[in-house]
Order: C-alpha cells, then sequence, then structure tokens
C-alpha cells in the first residue's frame, strides 16, 4: 500500500473500535478481524524466516507471540505491527483504541 502518513494511519483505524470516526459504516467486520488473529504462525517461525529478527531489533524487543495473516507482529494483549519499507509502521491497539503510523 502507498499512502500518506495521515491516510496510513486511518487504514489502522479501520482495525480498531474508533473506526466510525472515520468511516460512516464498519469496512472491516469484526469477523474479518478475527479471522486475522485466527491463523497465526509461531513466534519461532518468524525469527526464522528474514524479517523476524530485523523486526524484533526494530520494535526494540522480543515479546511478540506470532506473525500472521496481513500482520507481521501479534502480541499476547491482542495488538498488532505491519512493517513497511524504511522502518515505516502501523502499530494497532484494539484494546486501547490506539493506531500509531
Amino acid at each position: 500500500m502507498s499512502s500518506n502518513l495521515r491516510d496510513f494511519a486511518r487504514f489502522g483505524m479501520l482495525c480498531a473500535p474508533s473506526w466510525d470516526k472515520i468511516a460512516t459504516e464498519q469496512v472491516v467486520a469484526d469477523e474479518i478481524l478475527d479471522r486475522m488473529c485466527d491463523w497465526l504462525r509461531p513466534h519461532d517461525f518468524m525469527m526464522n524466516s528474514f524479517h523476524g529478527p530485523a523486526f524484533t531489533e526494530y520494535m526494540g524487543g522480543d515479546d511478540s507471540i506470532a506473525t500472521g495473516r496481513q500482520w507481521d507482529l501479534f502480541w499476547p494483549d491482542g495488538d498488532i505491527w505491519k512493517g513497511g519499507l524504511l522502518t515505516q509502521g502501523l502499530y494497532v491497539s484494539p484494546s486501547r483504541d490506539l493506531v500509531i503510523a
């Protein structure tokens, strides 16, 4: 996806409880969000890939639990992160209704 920073954050908001601040109807249904988090590859799988160690270094810790559909890192509390080129990234914490781009 190619976008400016504001639109990148708005994309993340579609996966957060405050989606209604940027859309008139829910674009990413709860079932899709559940499905994205349903099929995960374990932490060891991620760390054996090219990106796993790089993501761990970039994020400053090795506390993520998995990688999965469309998202690069998952944490035990349900937070998710998608990495981009040149250290760009999108962090979404649904439980805190927080998006960082």
